[in-house]
């Protein structure tokens, strides 16, 4: 099981670094790239769920990511934000797109 996850992690990170275009960087450097690129784009996932809601809903949203329970987070989104995995995708596409254009214009 443990080779499974280490084999499912090196694929994802290999696809990401090709997504990215970082393959030629170092494996730790990869990895770190790659982490930071993770987090924003989970933060700019976040940001487009948060725009499709209702304000009213906004605080609620904002309440569950402060907290601990991740379940509820996940029944929320699923229930006030039915085209989530449709949002998320392209909020991530949009970041690779600007991470891209970025590395093109520090060469």
């Amino acid at each position: 099981m443990m080779n499974t996850v280490k084999t499912t992690q090196n694929d994802l990170q290999a696809a990401l670094a090709r997504e990215l275009d970082i393959g030629n960087l170092p494996s730790a450097e990869q990895k770190k790239v790659i982490a930071d690129f993770g987090e924003v784009a989970l933060q700019a996932s976040l940001l487009a769920v948060l725009e499709t809601l209702a304000p009213a809903k906004r605080e609620e949203f904002s309440k569950l990511m402060n907290g601990k329970d991740g379940a509820a987070l996940q029944q929320f989104i699923a229930r006030e934000v039915p085209r989530y995995e449709e949002i998320a995708k392209n909020a991530v596409a949009e970041e690779v797109r600007r991470f891209k254009e970025f590395q093109k214009n520090q060469q």
